[in-house]
């Protein structure tokens, strides 16, 4: 990610923290805070500034949040904060519900991060991952839209079914941030083809655009 931020700091992956401190739970979490079993813990990877696991907490839940970024983990609050490397997470412990959001399992570390879910979630926990739409991803087209303040254009589009790249620009604050991405199109058959192989069931799709899905062990 290229540009200038405000002075929160930056993520490892060039992610600026104070855009990812705007962002709020909005309808990820509504549909994560309905599918955690009541009192289970968590595990949520990748937690950023804490946008799914301070509403979790605020639930009564005990979060574990974990994530590269020391500038993120020192944002969230009221959680367990590790710093670590998803892909290579081992924390000996087992949690009643994993959460990977953010279309992580997109990346091309997907996989790595569903294993290290599956080795984490109990025996009779669930994994909740969010993906893009493997729909809209295949014909994705440039787009503007702003939410939390955050202006957000998608452009130089390349779209082919099995991967979808562009650049996304973030504005906000008088802020302007750039990021070039690549991610991998997972339809249902290639999702639990990579669920499986981290020993994980997919079980259900949590929303209409089957965006949020509920994986449980195999």
């Amino acid at each position: 990610m290229t540009g200038d931020a405000p002075g929160d700091g930056v993520a490892p992956d060039g992610s600026p923290v104070a855009l990812y401190r705007r962002l709020r739970a909005g309808d990820d979490g509504t549909v994560v805070g309905g599918s955690v079993p009541a009192g289970a813990t968590v595990l949520d990877l990748g937690c950023g500034a804490g946008r799914l696991a301070h509403p979790l907490a605020a639930r009564g839940h005990a979060v574990t949040a974990v994530d590269a970024s020391p500038e993120m983990l020192a944002c969230v609050r009221g959680c367990q904060t590790v710093r670590g490397d998803i892909a290579t997470l081992a924390l000996k412990r087992r949690f009643g519900a994993v959460l990977l959001a953010g279309n992580l399992v997109n990346d091309d570390r997907g996989p790595a991060y569903l294993r290290t879910s599956g080795r984490h979630v109990a025996a009779d926990g669930v994994v909740l991952l969010q993906r893009l739409d493997p729909v809209w991803a295949a014909t994705a087209q440039p787009f503007t839209s702003e939410r939390d303040g955050v202006r957000t254009t998608l452009s130089d589009v390349v779209a082919d079914g099995r991967v979808l790249a562009g650049r996304l620009t973030y504005e906000f604050d008088g802020v302007r941030c750039e990021h070039r991405f690549r991610s991998r199109v997972l339809d249902d058959d290639a999702l639990s083809a990579v669920a499986a192989d981290a020993g994980l069931a997919v079980a259900s799709f949590l929303d209409d655009r089957r965006t949020w899905v509920r994986a449980v062990p195999r």
